[in-house]
Parts: structure tokens; C-alpha cells; sequence
């Protein structure tokens, strides 16, 4: 790739141009763009793009600034002037109350417009069901071909649940499978144990503050954050 801050030129009097000042995610590159810490990150990385419109950015590991404390959102998407966050794991596991107050704190920043939580069972084993409810969220982040190949690929079940644009939950239940499959002509498969009946996706709106508000005031309180200080941060970016 070449820099694109160096002129090719044979006037050797012209100065470099001075960079102006960009937003963090400027320059967003729609691309694989391995090594990802886990593999599971890997391969969500790997399926996500291929449904991205081609305008869309990637990015891995973002640090985003709350009035607690500093964390780090997986991947978070730019398109045009939106940023969607994906974390991946827990949900309902481990300890609940912590993770609320961290996707609170996270879409309250302003850094996020919103932002996505999947459980790591679902992605391993359902991950175009879980892609699927994200692009009935939010249509306008998925290409149309991609629209189309995930709702092809979704089970039957994933392609019943439309979420709505103001809930925060969507749940996907699926039939008792059978304990062994035909995989293919003669090849029988056991189903694996760990899969989860049920196949859960969390989304927070910074437009929709009515839903997490309560965790962010929480979290200000238990990290010991004043409220009056912070004058409500959120709304003056929302």
C-alpha cells in the first residue's frame, strides 16, 4: 500500500501537505486482517465482512474512553457517520451485573451509536442466525447481497424473529435436535452437548436510552462518579 502523505513528483520546492485533524476510526478498511487474539474472534472477522457494505470499516481491539473507565470493544464497524460495536461472550454468564454496567458505560461514552453483544456458543455454532438478527436490526450496515445470504443461510427458526428497532433482546429457540445426524450419505454425526437451545443477541441504542440509562446511572455510582459532575455526557453527544 502505498502512503498516501508522499507526493511522487519531480518538483522537489513542493512541501508535504500538513494532515488535518481526523476521527479515530478514519481510513476504515474493509478486510480480513488477521491475527485476531482468539479464534473465535478470527472467524467471526471472517464471516462478518463478507455481509458488510464495501463502504463499511473494520476495526479490532478499540479503546473507548468511559466516565469509570477505559475498555475495549472487540470490533466496532463505521459506516458513514455511525460506529456499531460488537463484543463477544458472556451474556447471562459469569457476573451479570458487571457486564450491564460495562455495555451501559460503553454506549453511554458516545463513543458507540450501538453496540452488540453475542454469546460465544452462539457464534461457534449458529453464526449466520446471530449475523441474520443483526441485519433485521440494522439493514442499512448490511450490503443487500449480504442481507439476502444470511437470510439463505439462517435456520427457519432465526428467520421468524424480526426484532424491532426499540428491543434489546432477541432469542432464537430452536427444536430438540436429534442426537445423531446424517451428515452426509452413511456418515452419521452426534449432535454436540454444549449447543444452547436457545440462541440470545443483546443491542443497545444510544437513540434508545430509556433501556440502559438506569445500568449507566448505576455504574456511576458504584464506581463512585458523580452524575452532576458529568452533566449527563450521553445526551449532549446523542
Amino acid at each position: 500500500m502505498h502512503d498516501t502523505n508522499v507526493f511522487h513528483h519531480t518538483a522537489p520546492r513542493l512541501r508535504k501537505p500538513t494532515p488535518e485533524p481526523h476521527h479515530p476510526l478514519i481510513e476504515p478498511s474493509l478486510f480480513y486482517d488477521p491475527p485476531y487474539e482468539r479464534p473465535l474472534e478470527d472467524e467471526f472477522a471472517w464471516h462478518l465482512i463478507k455481509y458488510l457494505r464495501p463502504i463499511a470499516g473494520l476495526r479490532y481491539q478499540v479503546r473507548v474512553e468511559t466516565p469509570c473507565t477505559n475498555a475495549w470493544v472487540d470490533f466496532i464497524v463505521e459506516h458513514g457517520a455511525r460506529r456499531i460495536g460488537f463484543e463477544i461472550g458472556s451474556l447471562e454468564e459469569g457476573d451479570e451485573e458487571q457486564e450491564r454496567y460495562r455495555d451501559a458505560l460503553v454506549i453511554g461514552s458516545g463513543a458507540l451509536d450501538v453496540l452488540y453483544r453475542f454469546r460465544a456458543a452462539d457464534l461457534l455454532y449458529r453464526p449466520h442466525d446471530a449475523l441474520h438478527l443483526a441485519a433485521v436490526w440494522d439493514q442499512t450496515l448490511f450490503s443487500e447481497r449480504g442481507r439476502i445470504n444470511l437470510h439463505t443461510l439462517a435456520s427457519p427458526e432465526a428467520r421468524l424473529v424480526r426484532p424491532r428497532p426499540h428491543e434489546t433482546i432477541a432469542r432464537v429457540t430452536y427444536a430438540a435436535p436429534e442426537e445423531t445426524f446424517e451428515a452426509s450419505p452413511g456418515d452419521e454425526v452426534t449432535w454436540p452437548q454444549d449447543v444452547p437451545p436457545v440462541l440470545v443477541v443483546k443491542r443497545l441504542s444510544r437513540a434508545n436510552p430509556g433501556v440502559w440509562l438506569t445500568a449507566y446511572d448505576e455504574a456511576l455510582r458504584h464506581f463512585g462518579v458523580s452524575d452532576n459532575r458529568l452533566e449527563h455526557r450521553w445526551a449532549k453527544s446523542a
